[in-house]
């Protein structure tokens, strides 16, 4: 039976008693009155009590891959003893904030002890998903009367992309020379002229290397690292966009470009060069120098978790509005879907290897110029052999 026919089950019936009470004036009906209205106004109160005592936790994995399902469990929790509340009704949003796009889900909860109800949420696409309840309604036994409990902290999930495998080949013909840009050019060398960068201290780093002013500012032991001015990095660039010119990108298309974000970035690593990772976001063009797989590891959430841009090209744009071009001597595009944007005045300055993920059911290779490659890939990445990549 819903609530809302026991509600008017429970309005009907003392309407019916005080229409009787008035046609016939018996005791007995009078007395049924008051008791029906009693038990209301009771299962009111303690409805409002019984709220004020309970709070909920909400628990979930870490981390998953995309395609997996996110196990979610909601436990309440109380103080002393509940009068009436006998089940909870959660209205919980989950959210992808790469996608900028929410789900929302209603659980109903047992109220006892070491009650608890799960969620089973599939994890369609990569990106950082947030975990929030937006309603909790705390009900009585006779689904008479409800009050609004307070609700938990919301819980975030990083879904990672699935494993792809790509195989590196360079290419000959390079263009242009790298001119100096500030850090996004330096790596970490030997130049003790040059602060490259500040990392925490670990057991085994030579103690002349710690910088004393920062690590007590920040109460822990900072290093300070040397750079190494005359290397010159490759840029990988996610230009990703929930739309494009010719149609709408798919959800397989994100997932398998995030796919491919990841796996290049470890094989270049892996090749032993580093990488400066570049991705759009809201204030203009984030970029990180990667000098480990552990480093990318940490700054592929920060991308992940940051919206897409509505059309996909962002990113080249930002990238040719800041010039980089002459900064680097290989730009490494990864787009989801075929790639629209133009090429032509990039590739005058930087070799340039396009990475698509598409639907489609066999890799594409295309030579757009001596120094300029582009591989179509199916998005669904399987391939015993891997895919071939030209950086």
């Amino acid at each position: 039976m819903s609530r809302r026919t026991t509600r008017l089950g429970y309005l009907g019936t003392v309407l019916v008693l005080a229409v009787l009470l008035v046609l016939f004036g018996q005791p007995y009906l009078f007395c049924m009155l008051q008791l029906l209205l009693a038990l209301g106004i009771t299962q009111a109160v303690c409805i409002r009590r019984d709220a004020r005592r309970l709070h909920f936790t909400v628990c979930g994995p870490g981390s998953c891959r995309a395609g997996e399902d996110m196990l979610l469990t909601l436990r309440p929790c109380y103080t002393g003893r509940l009068l009436a509340a006998q089940y909870a009704l959660v209205q919980m949003e989950v959210c992808n904030d790469m996608l900028s796009a929410s789900r929302r889900y209603e659980l109903m909860v047992p109220l006892y002890e070491g009650a608890a109800a799960e969620l089973r949420v599939p994890a369609a696409a990569c990106g950082g998903v947030s975990v929030r309840c937006i309603g909790m309604q705390v009900w009585d036994m006779l689904s008479l009367s409800c009050a609004q409990a307070p609700l938990p902290e919301t819980i975030y999930t990083m879904v990672w992309p699935r494993t792809a495998k790509v195989r590196l080949e360079p290419q000959l013909d390079t263009v242009g020379a790298a001119q100096w840009e500030g850090a996004a050019q330096n790596r970490r060398g030997s130049d003790i002229g040059e602060v490259y960068d500040f990392r925490e201290y670990v057991p085994g780093d030579d103690v002349r290397g710690i910088h004393w002013k920062i690590s007590c500012k920040n109460e822990h032991l900072f290093l300070r690292e040397a750079s190494d001015p005359v290397h010159y990095e490759a840029a990988l660039l996610a230009d990703l966009g929930l739309a494009r010119h010719e149609g709408q990108i798919t959800l397989a298309e994100l997932n398998g470009a995030a796919a491919l974000m990841m796996a290049l970035g470890q094989q270049i690593l892996r090749r032993g060069q580093h990488f400066c990772l570049l991705y759009p976001a809201g204030h203009g063009l984030v970029r990180h120098l990667i000098r480990s797989e552990e480093e990318l590891l940490r700054r592929l959430p920060g991308w992940l978790g940051e919206p897409l841009p509505a059309q996909a090209g962002l990113g080249l744009q930002l990238f040719c509005a800041a010039h980089l071009e002459q900064c680097f001597t290989r730009l490494i595009i990864v787009s989801a879907g075929p790639y629209e944007q133009n090429l032509q005045l990039v590739q005058q300055y930087t070799g340039i290897s396009v990475v698509c993920a598409a639907q489609q059911e066999q890799p594409v290779y295309t030579t757009l110029s001596p120094t300029c490659e582009m591989a179509v890939l199916p998005a669904d990445l399987q391939s015993p052999e891997g895919f071939r990549v030209i950086c």
